[in-house]
C-alpha cells in the first residue's frame, strides 16, 4: 500500500561532510564516473553526519535511529492515515494547532512515526527536538530527593523546553502520587508555553477518564495514568491533542521469513 503524501524532507541547514571520510575528504561530494565524464554527487557522509546529530540532540536510542517517515510501511487504512498525520504535522510545523497522541497495541509502529516526525524536524528547522522514554524518565525524576515541583531538575527542564517533546510510552498501570504529580506538572506546563508534544501509548476512552470509582478492569496503563489528573488538566490536554489509532498486529510476532511491516 502505498501513501499518496509526499515526504517534506528537507536538509536545512544542509549536513555537515565529516572530515575523517575517504571518499570526500570533508568537501561533503564524491566523483562518480560515468559515460560523459566524472560528475559529482553528495557523499554519503552526511547522511551519517545527520543520524549522529539526531542521536545527539535528540537523545534517540541506537535502536531508533532508522525510523524515518519514508522507511514506514503502512499495512492497513489505520496505518495509512497515522503516516499522513505525521507528514501533514511537519509540513505546517510549526503553525500546528494540536499535539499528536499515537494510541494502539505494540507493534504498530507509534513510536516510529513519533521519530520519524522528530527526524525532519530536526534537519528541516534545527529544532530543539527531545525524545524521552517515559518509564525510565518518570523513575529519574521520583527516585528520591527533594523535588521542587520540577524545576532546577536538569532532566525537568530538558523536557519542559524542549521545542518537540516525544513521550514513548505514557502511562503507568498503578501510578504513585508522586509520578502523578510529576507528569501533571509537566504536561500543563508544555501546555501553558504551547510547547509542541508527541505522544506514543495505549487506547483510552476519553469518556471513562471523567468517571468516578474505580477504574474498569480493561483501562490501559495510558488511561490509568490520565485518570490521576484534574478535570481542569484532562481537558486542557484532550481538547489540545489529536487522537490517532494506529491499529495492526504486532510486527514482532509476525514470521520473520516474510518481509517485515517496517524497515529495520
Amino acid at each position: 500500500m502505498q501513501t499518496q503524501a509526499k515526504s517534506t524532507w528537507r536538509a536545512f541547514p544542509p549536513a555537515a561532510a565529516r572530515e575523517d571520510c575517504a571518499l570526500c575528504r570533508g568537501t561533503g561530494w564524491r566523483l562518480v564516473p560515468g559515460s560523459a565524464g566524472a560528475s559529482a554527487r553528495p557523499c554519503p557522509c552526511r547522511e551519517l553526519g545527520r543520524l549522529l546529530e539526531l542521536k545527539n540532540r535528540a537523545r534517540v536510542p541506537e535502536r531508533y535511529t532508522h525510523c524515518t517517515l519514508d522507511s514506514y510501511s503502512p499495512a492497513n487504512p489505520s496505518q495509512e492515515r497515522a503516516l499522513c498525520a505525521a507528514r501533514r504535522f511537519v509540513q505546517n510545523y510549526p503553525r500546528v494547532e494540536r499535539d499528536l497522541f499515537f494510541v494502539g497495541g505494540p507493534g504498530t509502529g507509534k513510536t516510529h512515526l513519533a521519530l520519524g516526525i522528530a527526524r525532519e524536524l530536526v534537519h528541516r528547522f534545527c529544532e530543539d527536538v527531545l525524545f524521552i522514554d517515559f518509564g525510565q524518565w518518570i523513575a529519574e525524576q521520583t527516585g528520591g530527593g527533594d523535588f521542587p515541583g520540577g524545576r532546577g531538575n536538569p532532566g525537568w527542564n530538558a523536557a519542559e523546553q524542549a521545542s518537540l517533546l516525544i513521550v514513548d510510552d505514557f502511562g503507568m498501570l498503578q501510578p504513585a502520587p508522586r509520578a502523578a504529580f510529576v507528569t501533571e506538572s509537566l504536561v500543563r506546563a508544555r501546555i501553558g508555553a504551547r510547547r509542541r508534544t508527541v505522544y506514543t501509548g495505549e487506547w483510552f476512552r476519553c469518556r471513562a477518564l471523567f468517571s468516578e470509582g474505580a477504574p474498569p478492569p480493561a483501562a490501559s496503563s495510558s488511561e490509568m495514568l490520565m485518570r490521576t489528573f484534574s478535570p481542569h488538566t484532562l481537558l486542557r490536554l484532550l481538547g489540545g491533542v489529536k487522537v490517532i489509532p494506529v491499529r495492526g498486529l504486532d510486527y514482532r510476532k509476525q514470521d520473520r521469513r516474510s518481509p517485515p511491516l517496517f524497515s529495520y
